[in-house]
Protein backbone atom coordinates (compact mmCIF):
# COMPACT_ATOMS: atom_id res chain seq x y z
CA UNK A 1 0.00 0.00 0.00
CA UNK A 2 2.53 2.44 1.07
CA UNK A 3 4.34 1.87 -2.91
CA UNK A 4 1.31 2.58 -4.26
CA UNK A 5 0.49 6.39 -1.98
CA UNK A 6 4.10 7.19 -3.37
CA UNK A 7 3.90 6.06 -7.20
CA UNK A 8 0.08 8.00 -7.24
CA UNK A 9 1.93 11.50 -6.94
CA UNK A 10 4.95 9.95 -8.26
CA UNK A 11 2.67 9.54 -11.99
CA UNK A 12 0.55 12.70 -11.60
CA UNK A 13 3.77 14.68 -11.73
CA UNK A 14 5.42 13.25 -14.42
CA UNK A 15 1.91 13.07 -16.43
CA UNK A 16 1.89 16.81 -15.80
CA UNK A 17 5.38 17.11 -16.79
CA UNK A 18 4.55 15.06 -20.40
CA UNK A 19 1.65 17.44 -20.56
CA UNK A 20 3.43 20.13 -20.24
CA UNK A 21 6.32 19.03 -22.80
CA UNK A 22 3.16 19.00 -25.22
CA UNK A 23 1.66 22.00 -25.06
CA UNK A 24 5.29 23.74 -23.93
CA UNK A 25 7.82 22.16 -26.39
CA UNK A 26 6.35 22.99 -29.52
CA UNK A 27 9.40 24.23 -31.54
CA UNK A 28 9.66 28.05 -31.32
CA UNK A 29 9.09 31.40 -29.38
CA UNK A 30 10.28 33.52 -31.52
CA UNK A 31 9.12 32.42 -34.75
CA UNK A 32 6.41 30.40 -34.55
CA UNK A 33 5.43 29.05 -38.18
CA UNK A 34 4.96 25.81 -36.75
CA UNK A 35 2.93 27.12 -34.37
CA UNK A 36 3.07 27.09 -30.26
CA UNK A 37 0.11 25.96 -28.64
CA UNK A 38 -0.53 29.37 -26.68
CA UNK A 39 -0.51 31.32 -29.66
CA UNK A 40 -2.62 28.56 -32.20
CA UNK A 41 -4.40 28.20 -28.95
CA UNK A 42 -5.66 31.71 -28.82
CA UNK A 43 -5.78 32.20 -32.39
CA UNK A 44 -8.93 29.59 -32.48
CA UNK A 45 -10.40 32.06 -30.51
CA UNK A 46 -13.71 31.14 -28.04
CA UNK A 47 -13.50 30.14 -24.67
CA UNK A 48 -12.32 26.69 -25.74
CA UNK A 49 -8.91 27.90 -27.15
CA UNK A 50 -8.27 30.49 -23.88
CA UNK A 51 -8.80 27.67 -21.75
CA UNK A 52 -6.72 25.27 -22.79
CA UNK A 53 -3.66 28.27 -23.51
CA UNK A 54 -3.94 28.68 -19.32
CA UNK A 55 -4.44 25.68 -18.80
CA UNK A 56 -1.65 24.58 -20.24
CA UNK A 57 0.23 27.70 -18.36
CA UNK A 58 -0.70 26.05 -15.19
CA UNK A 59 0.22 22.65 -15.94
CA UNK A 60 3.78 24.41 -17.00
CA UNK A 61 4.35 26.03 -13.25
CA UNK A 62 3.12 22.75 -11.92
CA UNK A 63 5.52 20.63 -13.69
CA UNK A 64 8.69 23.14 -12.68
CA UNK A 65 7.57 22.51 -9.33
CA UNK A 66 8.74 18.99 -9.74
CA UNK A 67 12.58 20.06 -10.75
CA UNK A 68 15.46 19.49 -8.44
CA UNK A 69 15.76 23.75 -8.01
CA UNK A 70 12.01 23.47 -6.70
CA UNK A 71 11.06 20.39 -4.65
CA UNK A 72 13.46 20.09 -2.25
CA UNK A 73 12.29 23.16 -1.00
CA UNK A 74 8.56 23.00 -0.13
CA UNK A 75 9.04 21.37 2.69
CA UNK A 76 11.93 23.60 4.26
CA UNK A 77 10.03 26.60 2.44
CA UNK A 78 6.72 25.84 4.26
CA UNK A 79 8.54 25.37 7.85
CA UNK A 80 9.73 28.83 7.13
CA UNK A 81 6.54 30.67 6.70
CA UNK A 82 4.91 29.12 9.84
CA UNK A 83 2.38 27.05 8.00
CA UNK A 84 2.92 24.12 10.20
CA UNK A 85 2.36 26.36 13.34
CA UNK A 86 -0.76 28.17 12.17
CA UNK A 87 -3.74 28.24 14.94
CA UNK A 88 -6.12 27.02 12.28
CA UNK A 89 -6.78 25.76 9.16
CA UNK A 90 -8.14 28.98 7.87
CA UNK A 91 -4.42 30.81 8.52
CA UNK A 92 -2.60 28.28 7.26
CA UNK A 93 -4.28 28.73 3.83
CA UNK A 94 -4.48 32.23 4.39
CA UNK A 95 -0.75 32.26 5.20
CA UNK A 96 0.22 29.61 1.91
CA UNK A 97 -1.79 31.71 -0.63
CA UNK A 98 0.19 34.69 0.64
CA UNK A 99 3.34 32.63 -0.63
CA UNK A 100 1.91 31.99 -3.75
CA UNK A 101 1.13 35.31 -4.54
CA UNK A 102 4.72 36.24 -3.95
CA UNK A 103 5.70 33.77 -6.61
CA UNK A 104 2.97 35.99 -9.13
CA UNK A 105 4.63 38.73 -7.30
CA UNK A 106 8.18 38.27 -9.09
CA UNK A 107 7.12 36.52 -12.71
CA UNK A 108 3.64 38.64 -13.28
CA UNK A 109 5.59 42.21 -13.97
CA UNK A 110 8.38 40.59 -16.31
CA UNK A 111 4.87 39.23 -18.37
CA UNK A 112 3.60 42.54 -18.29
CA UNK A 113 6.93 44.50 -19.35
CA UNK A 114 6.49 41.67 -22.40
CA UNK A 115 3.42 42.17 -22.99
CA UNK A 116 3.63 45.55 -23.28
CA UNK A 117 6.25 45.63 -25.52
CA UNK A 118 3.83 44.15 -28.17
CA UNK A 119 5.13 43.26 -31.58
CA UNK A 120 8.64 45.09 -30.73
CA UNK A 121 9.39 41.99 -29.06
CA UNK A 122 8.36 39.93 -32.21
CA UNK A 123 10.19 42.04 -34.57
CA UNK A 124 13.25 41.81 -32.23
CA UNK A 125 13.67 38.21 -32.59
CA UNK A 126 13.47 38.60 -36.05
CA UNK A 127 16.71 39.62 -35.71
CA UNK A 128 19.52 36.79 -36.65
CA UNK A 129 21.77 38.30 -34.19
CA UNK A 130 19.17 38.24 -31.44
CA UNK A 131 17.76 35.24 -32.17
CA UNK A 132 21.18 33.73 -32.31
CA UNK A 133 22.49 34.55 -29.13
CA UNK A 134 18.85 33.52 -27.79
CA UNK A 135 19.29 30.18 -29.26
CA UNK A 136 22.94 29.69 -27.74
CA UNK A 137 21.40 30.81 -24.09
CA UNK A 138 18.79 27.91 -24.80
CA UNK A 139 20.96 25.51 -25.64
CA UNK A 140 23.60 25.94 -23.01
CA UNK A 141 20.42 26.17 -20.19
CA UNK A 142 19.61 22.69 -22.25
CA UNK A 143 22.97 21.16 -21.79
CA UNK A 144 22.60 22.29 -18.06
CA UNK A 145 19.06 20.09 -17.85
CA UNK A 146 21.37 17.55 -19.24
CA UNK A 147 23.34 17.86 -16.20
CA UNK A 148 26.62 19.05 -17.95
CA UNK A 149 26.77 21.87 -15.36
CA UNK A 150 24.72 22.95 -12.71
CA UNK A 151 23.01 26.43 -13.19
CA UNK A 152 21.94 27.36 -9.89
CA UNK A 153 22.35 30.49 -7.35
CA UNK A 154 25.22 31.22 -5.23
CA UNK A 155 24.49 28.86 -1.87
CA UNK A 156 25.81 31.93 0.33
CA UNK A 157 22.97 34.45 -1.57
CA UNK A 158 20.33 31.17 -1.65
CA UNK A 159 20.80 30.85 2.28
CA UNK A 160 20.24 35.04 2.82
CA UNK A 161 17.31 34.80 0.59
CA UNK A 162 15.66 31.93 2.76
CA UNK A 163 15.98 34.41 5.54
CA UNK A 164 13.93 37.15 4.01
CA UNK A 165 10.26 37.62 6.00
CA UNK A 166 9.79 35.50 8.92
CA UNK A 167 6.98 33.94 10.01
CA UNK A 168 3.10 34.92 9.16
CA UNK A 169 1.48 36.47 5.86
CA UNK A 170 3.94 39.03 5.32
CA UNK A 171 6.53 36.62 5.85
CA UNK A 172 5.69 34.03 3.70
CA UNK A 173 5.04 36.74 1.12
CA UNK A 174 8.14 38.13 0.72
CA UNK A 175 9.68 34.78 1.29
CA UNK A 176 7.35 33.71 -2.42
CA UNK A 177 9.25 36.30 -3.79
CA UNK A 178 12.72 35.35 -3.25
CA UNK A 179 11.58 31.65 -4.09
CA UNK A 180 10.66 32.49 -7.12
CA UNK A 181 13.99 34.09 -7.77
CA UNK A 182 16.04 30.83 -6.34
CA UNK A 183 13.94 28.51 -8.46
CA UNK A 184 14.35 30.71 -11.58
CA UNK A 185 17.10 27.97 -13.26
CA UNK A 186 14.53 25.84 -13.84
CA UNK A 187 11.46 27.65 -14.13
CA UNK A 188 13.21 30.00 -16.91
CA UNK A 189 12.19 27.27 -19.84
CA UNK A 190 8.59 27.26 -19.42
CA UNK A 191 8.29 30.59 -18.13
CA UNK A 192 10.19 32.02 -21.44
CA UNK A 193 8.23 29.79 -23.65
CA UNK A 194 5.01 30.92 -22.27
CA UNK A 195 6.47 35.14 -22.56
CA UNK A 196 7.35 34.25 -26.20
CA UNK A 197 3.87 32.94 -27.05
CA UNK A 198 2.07 35.90 -25.63
CA UNK A 199 4.44 38.90 -26.49
CA UNK A 200 1.88 39.97 -28.95
CA UNK A 201 -1.16 38.32 -27.37
CA UNK A 202 -2.26 41.79 -25.66
CA UNK A 203 -1.34 42.44 -21.69
CA UNK A 204 -4.44 40.78 -20.45
CA UNK A 205 -3.92 37.25 -21.94
CA UNK A 206 0.07 37.83 -21.28
CA UNK A 207 -0.12 38.94 -17.66
CA UNK A 208 -2.55 36.50 -16.57
CA UNK A 209 -0.95 33.32 -18.34
CA UNK A 210 2.21 33.72 -16.18
CA UNK A 211 -0.01 34.49 -13.40
CA UNK A 212 -1.27 30.89 -14.10
CA UNK A 213 2.09 29.45 -14.22
CA UNK A 214 2.83 30.91 -11.14
CA UNK A 215 -0.15 29.46 -9.17
CA UNK A 216 0.70 26.11 -10.72
CA UNK A 217 4.56 26.31 -9.75
CA UNK A 218 3.01 27.44 -5.92
CA UNK A 219 0.49 24.58 -6.05
CA UNK A 220 2.33 22.05 -4.00
CA UNK A 221 3.93 24.71 -1.29
CA UNK A 222 -0.09 25.79 -1.02
CA UNK A 223 -1.36 22.46 -0.66
CA UNK A 224 1.65 21.18 1.92
CA UNK A 225 1.10 24.42 3.81
CA UNK A 226 -2.52 24.50 4.28
CA UNK A 227 -3.29 20.65 4.45
CA UNK A 228 0.05 19.27 5.84
CA UNK A 229 0.04 17.24 2.94
CA UNK A 230 2.75 14.66 2.42
CA UNK A 231 4.73 14.49 -1.12
CA UNK A 232 6.87 12.04 -2.53
CA UNK A 233 10.36 11.64 -1.58
CA UNK A 234 13.05 13.53 -4.31
CA UNK A 235 14.36 11.11 -6.30
CA UNK A 236 15.30 10.25 -10.01
CA UNK A 237 11.93 11.44 -11.33
CA UNK A 238 13.06 14.48 -10.65
CA UNK A 239 15.74 13.95 -13.00
CA UNK A 240 13.25 12.97 -15.73
CA UNK A 241 11.15 16.07 -15.30
CA UNK A 242 14.86 18.23 -16.29
CA UNK A 243 15.14 15.91 -19.07
CA UNK A 244 12.01 17.04 -20.04
CA UNK A 245 12.35 20.71 -20.14
CA UNK A 246 15.91 20.03 -21.56
CA UNK A 247 14.13 18.92 -24.67
CA UNK A 248 11.55 21.67 -24.41
CA UNK A 249 14.74 24.05 -24.61
CA UNK A 250 16.52 22.43 -27.66
CA UNK A 251 13.76 22.35 -29.68
CA UNK A 252 12.96 26.26 -28.33
CA UNK A 253 16.86 26.84 -29.91
CA UNK A 254 16.44 25.30 -33.17
CA UNK A 255 13.19 27.26 -33.02
CA UNK A 256 15.06 30.73 -32.49
CA UNK A 257 17.99 29.77 -35.52
CA UNK A 258 15.49 29.97 -38.44
CA UNK A 259 16.91 33.80 -38.78
CA UNK A 260 20.11 32.74 -38.99
CA UNK A 261 19.56 29.35 -41.20
CA UNK A 262 16.57 30.31 -43.33
CA UNK A 263 16.73 26.28 -44.81
CA UNK A 264 15.19 25.46 -41.32
CA UNK A 265 12.34 26.71 -42.60
CA UNK A 266 11.87 24.92 -45.61
CA UNK A 267 12.78 21.35 -44.24
CA UNK A 268 9.38 19.69 -43.35
CA UNK A 269 7.99 18.10 -46.34
CA UNK A 270 3.77 17.66 -47.34
CA UNK A 271 2.27 14.08 -46.97
CA UNK A 272 1.10 11.97 -44.50
CA UNK A 273 4.52 9.72 -44.49
CA UNK A 274 6.55 12.38 -43.80
CA UNK A 275 4.64 13.34 -40.29
CA UNK A 276 4.34 9.61 -39.80
CA UNK A 277 8.39 9.41 -39.92
CA UNK A 278 9.36 12.15 -37.55
CA UNK A 279 6.10 11.62 -35.21
CA UNK A 280 7.55 7.66 -34.75
CA UNK A 281 11.08 9.19 -34.68
CA UNK A 282 9.81 11.81 -31.66
CA UNK A 283 8.38 8.58 -29.93
CA UNK A 284 11.18 6.50 -30.42
CA UNK A 285 13.82 9.06 -29.04
CA UNK A 286 11.58 9.60 -25.87
CA UNK A 287 11.34 5.62 -25.45
CA UNK A 288 14.89 4.26 -26.54
CA UNK A 289 16.01 7.12 -22.93
CA UNK A 290 15.56 10.52 -23.90
CA UNK A 291 13.54 11.22 -20.58
CA UNK A 292 14.74 8.19 -18.34
CA UNK A 293 17.93 7.34 -19.08
CA UNK A 294 21.26 9.82 -17.93
CA UNK A 295 24.53 11.51 -18.84
CA UNK A 296 26.01 11.21 -15.95
CA UNK A 297 25.06 7.26 -14.74
CA UNK A 298 24.58 4.31 -15.77
CA UNK A 299 26.78 2.37 -18.67
CA UNK A 300 28.40 3.27 -21.98
CA UNK A 301 25.69 2.00 -23.80
CA UNK A 302 22.89 3.29 -22.28
CA UNK A 303 24.39 7.21 -22.59
CA UNK A 304 24.79 6.11 -26.36
CA UNK A 305 20.57 5.45 -25.79
CA UNK A 306 20.36 8.88 -23.67
CA UNK A 307 21.66 10.44 -27.15
CA UNK A 308 20.44 8.68 -29.22
CA UNK A 309 17.28 9.54 -27.60
CA UNK A 310 17.78 13.16 -27.16
CA UNK A 311 18.42 13.67 -30.67
CA UNK A 312 15.62 11.32 -32.31
CA UNK A 313 13.39 13.19 -30.08
CA UNK A 314 14.50 17.24 -30.48
CA UNK A 315 15.24 16.32 -34.31
CA UNK A 316 11.50 14.28 -34.61
CA UNK A 317 9.76 16.62 -32.78
CA UNK A 318 11.25 19.92 -34.17
CA UNK A 319 9.98 18.52 -38.01
CA UNK A 320 7.03 16.48 -36.96
CA UNK A 321 5.61 20.38 -35.38
CA UNK A 322 6.79 21.90 -39.17
CA UNK A 323 4.71 19.51 -40.82
CA UNK A 324 1.84 20.23 -38.67
CA UNK A 325 1.71 23.65 -40.32
CA UNK A 326 1.96 22.97 -44.27
CA UNK A 327 -1.14 23.93 -45.79
CA UNK A 328 -2.92 20.32 -47.03
CA UNK A 329 -1.74 19.20 -50.78
CA UNK A 330 -5.07 20.08 -52.10
CA UNK A 331 -5.30 23.60 -50.45
CA UNK A 332 -1.80 24.33 -51.93
CA UNK A 333 -2.78 23.23 -55.28
CA UNK A 334 -5.97 24.74 -55.36
CA UNK A 335 -4.26 27.54 -54.28
CA UNK A 336 -1.94 27.46 -57.25
CA UNK A 337 -2.98 29.81 -60.27
CA UNK A 338 -1.31 27.46 -63.02
CA UNK A 339 -4.02 24.49 -61.73
CA UNK A 340 -7.10 24.75 -63.76
CA UNK A 341 -10.56 25.88 -61.17
CA UNK A 342 -13.16 23.92 -60.68
CA UNK A 343 -16.11 25.50 -62.95
CA UNK A 344 -18.18 28.37 -60.93
CA UNK A 345 -15.53 27.91 -57.95
CA UNK A 346 -14.22 31.22 -56.93
CA UNK A 347 -10.57 32.19 -57.67
CA UNK A 348 -7.54 32.29 -54.99
CA UNK A 349 -6.58 35.23 -53.54
CA UNK A 350 -3.57 36.60 -54.88
CA UNK A 351 -2.45 39.26 -51.93
CA UNK A 352 0.10 42.45 -53.59
CA UNK A 353 2.60 44.09 -51.43
CA UNK A 354 3.19 47.19 -53.18
CA UNK A 355 0.76 49.37 -51.55
CA UNK A 356 0.44 52.21 -54.02
CA UNK A 357 -0.11 50.53 -56.55
CA UNK A 358 -3.13 48.87 -54.31
CA UNK A 359 -4.49 51.91 -53.53
CA UNK A 360 -4.34 53.04 -56.88
CA UNK A 361 -6.29 50.50 -58.00
CA UNK A 362 -8.77 50.56 -55.52
CA UNK A 363 -9.06 54.26 -56.16
CA UNK A 364 -9.76 54.07 -60.17
CA UNK A 365 -11.88 50.83 -60.14
CA UNK A 366 -13.88 52.12 -56.73
CA UNK A 367 -13.27 48.50 -55.20
CA UNK A 368 -12.99 48.08 -51.38
CA UNK A 369 -9.72 46.97 -50.18
CA UNK A 370 -8.16 44.48 -47.09
CA UNK A 371 -5.28 44.96 -45.83
CA UNK A 372 -3.60 41.98 -44.42
CA UNK A 373 -0.90 43.34 -41.43
CA UNK A 374 1.57 40.15 -40.72
CA UNK A 375 5.01 38.78 -39.77
CA UNK A 376 7.23 36.22 -39.58
CA UNK A 377 7.18 35.83 -35.61
CA UNK A 378 2.69 35.95 -35.68
CA UNK A 379 1.79 32.64 -35.18
CA UNK A 380 -1.67 34.18 -35.45
CA UNK A 381 -1.22 35.17 -38.75
CA UNK A 382 0.27 32.07 -39.63
CA UNK A 383 -2.74 30.56 -38.55
CA UNK A 384 -4.92 32.74 -40.89
CA UNK A 385 -2.61 31.84 -43.89
CA UNK A 386 -3.46 28.30 -43.12
CA UNK A 387 -7.02 28.10 -42.08
CA UNK A 388 -8.63 31.02 -43.69
CA UNK A 389 -7.19 32.47 -46.43
CA UNK A 390 -7.24 29.11 -48.40
CA UNK A 391 -10.91 28.31 -47.83
CA UNK A 392 -13.22 29.19 -50.98
CA UNK A 393 -16.11 30.72 -48.27
CA UNK A 394 -13.30 33.50 -47.83
CA UNK A 395 -12.14 33.82 -51.38
CA UNK A 396 -15.96 34.42 -52.75
CA UNK A 397 -15.96 37.26 -49.92
CA UNK A 398 -12.77 39.03 -50.97
CA UNK A 399 -12.78 38.62 -54.81
CA UNK A 400 -14.50 42.01 -55.11
CA UNK A 401 -11.32 43.58 -53.15
CA UNK A 402 -7.88 44.76 -53.42
CA UNK A 403 -6.32 42.80 -51.06
CA UNK A 404 -3.15 44.16 -49.72
CA UNK A 405 -0.26 42.38 -47.50
CA UNK A 406 1.77 44.83 -45.05
CA UNK A 407 5.15 42.54 -43.64
CA UNK A 408 6.26 43.69 -40.63
CA UNK A 409 9.01 41.14 -39.74
CA UNK A 410 11.58 43.48 -40.89
CA UNK A 411 12.29 46.31 -38.00
CA UNK A 412 12.86 48.85 -40.78
CA UNK A 413 9.93 48.21 -43.11
CA UNK A 414 8.21 52.36 -42.82
CA UNK A 415 5.78 51.33 -44.90
CA UNK A 416 4.42 49.02 -42.32
CA UNK A 417 5.03 51.74 -39.49
CA UNK A 418 3.12 54.11 -41.09
CA UNK A 419 0.06 51.55 -41.96
CA UNK A 420 0.04 50.30 -38.57
CA UNK A 421 -0.30 53.65 -36.84
CA UNK A 422 -2.34 55.54 -39.49
CA UNK A 423 -4.95 52.40 -38.42
CA UNK A 424 -4.30 51.77 -34.86
CA UNK A 425 -2.63 48.86 -34.92
CA UNK A 426 -0.32 47.99 -32.35
CA UNK A 427 -0.14 44.34 -32.48
CA UNK A 428 -0.53 40.96 -34.56
CA UNK A 429 -2.53 39.56 -35.99
CA UNK A 430 -4.79 42.69 -37.92
CA UNK A 431 -6.48 43.17 -40.52
CA UNK A 432 -8.45 46.23 -41.64
CA UNK A 433 -11.19 46.87 -44.19
CA UNK A 434 -11.60 49.96 -46.38
CA UNK A 435 -14.67 50.45 -48.50
CA UNK A 436 -14.99 52.05 -51.84
CA UNK A 437 -13.97 55.49 -50.92
CA UNK A 438 -11.28 54.35 -48.77
CA UNK A 439 -12.61 55.21 -45.77
CA UNK A 440 -12.11 52.62 -42.65
CA UNK A 441 -14.86 50.11 -42.50
CA UNK A 442 -13.57 47.28 -40.02
CA UNK A 443 -10.85 46.42 -38.14
CA UNK A 444 -9.96 43.67 -36.24
CA UNK A 445 -7.14 43.97 -34.20
CA UNK A 446 -6.80 39.68 -33.10
CA UNK A 447 -7.81 37.20 -34.96
CA UNK A 448 -11.48 36.80 -36.12
CA UNK A 449 -13.10 33.59 -37.16
CA UNK A 450 -13.38 32.80 -40.58
CA UNK A 451 -17.14 34.05 -40.53
CA UNK A 452 -16.83 36.67 -38.67
CA UNK A 453 -14.30 37.86 -41.26
CA UNK A 454 -16.35 36.98 -44.34
CA UNK A 455 -19.60 38.51 -42.80
CA UNK A 456 -17.90 41.69 -42.45
CA UNK A 457 -16.40 41.42 -46.12
CA UNK A 458 -19.92 40.90 -47.55
CA UNK A 459 -21.30 43.72 -45.62
CA UNK A 460 -18.85 46.47 -47.25
CA UNK A 461 -19.64 48.47 -50.06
Amino acid sequence: MRTNRTRSPLLLVTLAAFVALAVVALPSVAHADEGDIFARALSKGGAAGVLLAFGAAYLAGLAAAATPCVYPMIGITVSVFGAKQAKSRGEAMLVSAMFVMGIAALYVPLALIVSLSGSVWGRALSNPWVSGTLALIFGAMAASMFGAFELSLPSSLQNRLAQVGGVGPKGAFLLGLVSGLIASPCTTAPFASILGSFGTSGVALGTFSVFLFSIGLGTPFFFVGAFAARMPKPGVWMSYVKSVFGVILMVIAIGYLKPAIPALKHLAKPGSTFGMITGVAAVFGLLIGAIHLSFGEGSPFQRIRKTVGVLAAVGGGFLFLQWTQIPKPEIVATADPSVPAKPGAPKPVVWTTDEAAARKTAATEKKPMLIDFTADWCAACKELEKNTFTTEKFWKAAERFVTLRIDGTDQDNEIFDKNSKAYGVQGLPALVILDSKGQQAKVFKKKPETEELTSALEQVN
